[in-house]
């Protein structure tokens, strides 16, 4: 286990460093991005989208969604990205896409923390209901972590995946309630996000961040469920085809 461990801290520090290798910049734009995709997206739909605080709203949406999409997007091809070392040494190949997971999880903590400090300062939320946060990160890491196992062995076997997962996160982001709530949408389309897990713990950071309750608290308990169903298959699906990914790379 200690070795396990300590390959993963290995490698998601080495991916982080490649990140930012020769970027003075790289911390700021870890908060300057988020902010301004809120600025860009909240100028459209502001217009049409009444919510009060929206743009804290979008925020409290669009950091956790930048996680997701940036380490599913670098997951797909992150075993095949790493041939070279896999060839070389033996060991748990499920430890490249969890480091992905890892550095861009380092990556989404500052601005999170920094929206937590400012909620509590301005008194928009307490310090007890900020905890709320930790199930939702927990959930999030969760599924993102086991989807990035599942997808980098899929993009050893498919690798014209990398070119659909685009378009999938693009259809993923608009059934996620990070522009709009739940209860802006009728039923039908409620249940078409239902079936997206991403939408389960966006609920739970709106609540912890903006104390907004959650308007279809059995999305949750679904997104619970799918999460863990992904979690066995990213465990299967590692053990079983293990030795057959090298010989595919």
């Amino acid at each position: 286990m200690k070795q396990y461990l300590d390959l993963l801290y290995e490698m998601t520090a080495r991916d982080l460093k490649i990140k930012y290798k020769g970027s003075r910049v790289g911390f700021f734009w870890m908060m300057i991005n988020p902010i301004a995709q809120v600025a860009i997206i909240g100028l459209v739909f502001s217009y049409f989208i009444k919510i009060p605080n929206y743009y804290g709203f979008l925020l409290s949406g669009l950091i956790p969604w930048q996680y997701f999409s940036q380490t599913i997007t670098a997951s797909t091809q992150s075993l095949l990205n790493e041939r070279r070392l896999i060839h070389k040494s033996k060991f748990n190949l499920e430890i490249i896409p969890l480091s992905v997971s890892l550095s861009n999880f380092i990556i989404f903590m500052p601005p999170l923390v920094v929206l937590i400090l400012y909620q509590i300062i301005t008194g928009s939320i307490s310090m007890t209901h900020a905890l709320m946060v930790v199930p939702a990160v927990l959930l999030m890491l969760s599924l993102t972590s086991s989807l990035s196992i599942i997808l980098s062995v899929s993009g050893v076997y498919f690798r014209s995946l990398t070119h659909i997962i685009n378009p999938l996160l693009l259809l993923f982001f608009y059934s996620t309630p990070i522009i709009y709530r739940l209860d802006m949408l009728p039923d039908n389309l409620k249940k078409i996000s239902s079936i997206n897990p991403v939408s389960g713990y966006t609920q739970l950071f709106h609540y912890s961040l903006l104390n907004i309750e959650p308007s279809y608290p059995k999305i949750i308990i679904t997104g619970l469920t799918t999460i863990v169903l992904l979690m066995f298959i990213a465990k299967k699906v590692i053990k079983s085809k293990g030795s057959l990914i090298i010989d595919k790379l």
